[in-house]
């Protein structure tokens, strides 16, 4: 009896430990996902506010008539300062790309803890992710010589045009995402509220 008593008091205690050893994990998961997400984000203003330069370059070519004023001025601007624009702006993202890097390779990795609600915090790390992958898109614009003329090469400008608009409420909404998900996991894990 005594031999059946300690077997199970040594598998209450194996089984108590397997949690806490499988929460330890999940913690320090969330801590490495929290600060690599802050890392990001703390990186990210310089190459938007290059970005944001840049932006503010095309209006100052805007001509005063047509219907395409806008992007008439965008392409005037590129073509006298979109190279050196993009040089500098590459140089801030080959910096922060280490860190997106980071982020998603621990978003990926987040997978395997099967948390709850987990989906919804790995993409919104996606969609922060992507505000990189845009701004890199606009300085490869900047940096091109386009055949202008061509109306594929016009609808790219135009698209890029369009990505400083929303960058930073992307940046901010996406980082409240990952923050609930971690408070709630931690939540979860440690009992509280």
């Amino acid at each position: 009896m005594a031999s059946i008593a300690t077997a199970l008091v040594a598998v209450v205690a194996l089984n108590a430990w397997k949690r806490q050893d499988r929460a330890k994990r999940q913690a320090e998961f969330l801590d490495a996902l929290v600060e690599a997400t802050h890392a990001y984000i703390a990186e990210m203003p310089a190459p938007v506010s290059m970005l944001k330069m840049s932006m503010a370059g095309f209006k100052g070519y805007v001509p005063t008539d047509g219907d395409d004023r806008e992007l008439r001025g965008a392409i005037a601007y590129i073509e006298k300062n979109g190279r050196e624009d993009a040089k500098q702006l590459m140089e801030l993202l080959d910096k922060v790309s280490v860190s997106a890097v980071k982020l998603d390779a621990l978003a990926t990795k987040g997978q395997v803890f099967l948390l709850e609600g987990y989906p919804e915090c790995r993409d919104a790390v996606a969609r922060l992710t992507l505000q990189l992958r845009r701004i890199q898109h606009f300085a490869i614009m900047l940096r091109g010589s386009w055949y202008w003329q061509n109306p594929e090469v016009r609808k790219g400008l135009v698209t890029v045009m369009e990505v400083s608009g929303d960058i930073e409420q992307q940046m901010t909404n996406n980082n409240i995402v990952v923050l609930e998900f971690a408070r709630r996991t931690y939540a979860r894990l440690y009992g509280t509220k």
